[in-house]
């Protein structure tokens, strides 16, 4: 059973997704499949600007659930507004459309079914947000999965860009439906901070999860340690030293190796060309290494995920590009330290990846590692905006990927109408059915929806 151990990319687990083929796929190597999908099939979210997705066993059924955060109207055209503000994709978007923010939970029973069939009413559930952001509306931002007060079931957690977090905690006695939110102000010497970036983990190993949030209103992360009573204290706020630009988004992992050191934190900031690791010494505790890269041809982060590349046992990093349809692979050493060819100054392509090259208004953002096709090497798939499809680069297990087997793969069903699946912004890879293969489902922004696609390599998985 998934319960705490909940794979979603803003949990220390790791985890998993994927999409449907529109684009010929390059020759493979000798004894590699490729990656192929069921026909994308698309529900609607309950609440419109779908933004950020989580994944985990929500009722104990051992079926991965689906949560999506709904950013509401302050979502609309820019996002939640400031620093925080994000891109539309493009698409018509019906701004009467929207209620409030809030949180789609989709409870999966293993058979995704046909849009035509529709997804069960009884699998939905509705987590409302309006008016519990100290009396206005919640702008939700970054969704996760995760156990917050000691018992095995799991809860739904979730960024309001105001500066918030809330927790829906998990009915015992009826798992998959929820208790009213529980609200805490990400308030510092009395300055709400935005949010964005969520991490939920056990920071100070004291068996209770804990939060972190990157702060998209300056270089800060601040964290939330659990007061082992199913809530949480006020908040500390880590200043990133040396960085000018906002932190954005954020992962977490053993990147220093230490057997008695708590999960680290790496943090991608937008607007510079920064990379923030943060090495954690067991109690909660960070010291701050920060990477800079080429000043003339910064970087600017979107949002990142954690995979092992190279066949060590070494966590590493892949990174999106703010308005770019460019991937940046990050390689951990284990100590704490990461390689990347332009950490040397060197503007080679050895580490970075063009995911559309055949649109040069593409831009990717939402990222997550999986394996895709069916091999033991970690691949990654990234959203691609302004396109409505998935872009995957097949892993070489030693920290590179062949850039002849990069595929692309649409979110939108076949003869649908035009952008019936629009602006797919964040993605996770996810085994939804249980037959050993990674599948990938997307929250569409323009669409007020997500699309579901089904890995065909499963032997339950044949048809369109």
């Amino acid at each position: 059973m998934y319960a705490c151990l909940s794979c979603s990319r803003n949990t220390i687990g790791a985890c998993l997704a994927i999409m449907v083929i529109t684009a010929a796929l390059a020759p493979l190597r000798a004894g590699e499949p490729a990656p192929t999908f069921k026909n994308p099939v698309v529900f609607p979210t309950t609440g419109c600007n779908p933004y950020g997705i989580a994944d985990g066993d929500l009722n104990n059924d051992g079926y991965p659930d689906i949560a999506v955060a709904n950013m509401g109207p302050a979502g609309a055209g820019l996002g939640g507004g400031g620093l925080c503000a994000r891109p539309s994709g493009g698409c018509a978007f019906d701004p009467n459309s929207c209620i409030d923010g809030s949180v789609t939970v989709f409870i999966n029973s293993g058979d995704w079914k046909p849009v035509s069939d529709g997804f069960p009413a009884s699998g939905i559930v509705d987590l409302s947000m309006a008016g519990l952001c100290e009396g206005g509306d919640c702008t939700a931002r970054e969704v996760a999965i995760a156990c917050i007060n000691g018992d095995i079931l799991p809860d739904v957690i979730v960024t309001a860009a105001e500066g918030y977090v809330l927790v829906f905690k998990n009915t015992p006695s009826n798992p998959g439906t929820f208790q009213a939110a529980d609200v805490y102000p990400l308030r510092v010497h009395d300055v709400l901070r935005e949010a964005n970036g969520l991490i939920v983990s056990d920071l100070n190993l004291d068996g209770y999860n804990d939060v972190a949030v990157a702060a998209c209103d300056g270089p800060v992360v601040l964290t939330l340690m659990n007061d082992q009573s199913g809530g949480f204290q006020a908040p500390s706020e880590i200043d990133l030293n040396g960085v000018a630009a906002p932190a954005f988004d954020l992962v977490s992992g053993k990147f220093d190796g230490g057997v008695q050191t708590g999960p680290d934190l790496v943090v991608g900031t937008i607007l510079d060309n920064s990379i923030t690791i943060m090495s954690n010494d067991g109690f909660g505790n960070f010291s701050i290494n920060t990477k800079i890269g080429p000043v003339d041809d910064p970087w600017g982060f979107e949002a990142l995920a954690r995979g092992r590349f190279n066949g060590d046992s070494n966590p590493d990093v892949v990174f999106t590009e703010r308005l770019f349809d460019v991937a940046d692979i990050f390689r951990g050493d284990g100590q704490g330290d990461f390689t990347h060819s332009r950490l040397d100054f060197n503007h080679d392509a050895l580490d970075r990846y063009v995911l559309h090259p055949d649109d040069p208004n593409a831009f990717c953002f939402g990222v997550d590692t999986g394996q895709l096709n069916g091999g033991l090497k970690r691949d990654f798939a990234a959203a691609i905006q302004h396109r409505d499809e998935v872009s995957i680069q097949v892993g070489n297990g030693d920290g590179t990927f062949d850039r002849n087997l990069a595929v692309r793969f649409s979110v939108e069903p076949p003869a649908a109408p035009a952008n019936e699946a629009c602006n797919p912004i964040h993605l996770v890879i996810v085994d939804l059915d249980k037959d050993g293969q990674q599948d990938i489902v997307t929250s569409n922004r323009d669409s007020n929806n997500i699309s579901v696609l089904i890995n065909k390599l499963g032997l339950l998985n044949v048809g369109p």
